[in-house]
């Protein structure tokens, strides 16, 4: 038994008598939209009845009745008085249609948001970025930059790692809405310092130079940043040259073994 597949005008006509099932009646109420007609062999004409003459449409599209009408795609904006829209012929096997008086606000994707949110913090820490709107896309970037659908992508609800001073800017895009505001925060993460006291040495004759090395980020988070050389222990009192110089000389009274802290 052969089944014949319906044609592409029957398809968008079913359509036609599905849609006003899909869109809230406020919508739809005033407007009739026709029965199709295909001027070429790559347009469908949609014909508006029941707008006032100083009305302008918005026609919206989907292919997918499971989504929110809010969701559809804009498929055209007429001028004002404008009821006859030829569209692309869509390519998929259904398509649907609504139409619109403008302006229809177009909703607009909520901003992200971080938690924890911008501030000082004693280690690196992992920011959660959310979105309310549901299915949105949310970038982000670390330089400043405004963020762009060219930047680094995130799930929603997935965390960002921050260290040293950042801000976080994010964006969330979603189709037929409007894109979110840009969220931004400043994190400085005041990491500890990297001390090394230096390689064992053995000396022949006193004095010698010391070593040592400190890098730190330059954070000091309401503390006292300082550099400091002290005695553990020893057969005799070390004197250094300035024991708040990494690279400070010591001098050692006797001979044996020292171990000094920095």
């Amino acid at each position: 038994m052969k089944v014949k597949k319906l044609g592409l005008f029957t398809r968008i006509l079913c359509v036609y008598f599905a849609i006003y099932i899909a869109v809230p009646f406020s919508m739809w109420a005033q407007l009739i939209i026709n029965p199709p007609t295909f001027p070429s062999g790559s347009t469908v004409e949609l014909n508006i009845t029941g707008a006032g003459s100083t009305n302008s449409l918005i026609i919206f599209s989907t292919s997918d009745l499971t989504i929110p009408v809010a969701a559809w795609t804009r498929m055209a904006t007429g001028t004002v008085g404008q009821v006859t829209f030829d569209l692309p012929k869509p390519t998929n096997d259904t398509a649907f249609f609504a139409a619109g008086v403008a302006p229809i606000s177009t909703p607009t994707v909520a901003t992200p948001v971080f938690t924890p949110g911008g501030g000082s913090y004693a280690t690196p820490t992992n920011v959660v970025v959310t979105c309310a709107t549901e299915g949105a896309a949310i970038y982000y970037t670390t330089n400043g930059d405004t963020p762009t659908e060219s930047d680094t992508y995130i799930y929603n609800g997935d965390s960002i790692y921050v260290s040293g001073v950042t801000t976080l800017k994010a964006k969330a895009f979603a189709s037929g809405y409007n894109d979110s505001a840009v969220a931004t925060a400043t994190y400085t993460i005041n990491g500890a310092p990297f001390v090394y006291a230096g390689a064992q040495q053995i000396i022949s004759s006193s004095p010698t130079t010391l070593q040592g090395v400190i890098t730190d980020d330059g954070l000091t988070g309401a503390g006292t940043q300082f550099t400091n050389w002290t005695q553990i222990s020893g057969p005799g009192i070390v004197t250094f040259g300035n024991p708040h110089q990494t690279n400070t000389t010591a001098s050692f009274p006797a001979n044996g073994i020292y171990v000094l802290q920095l």
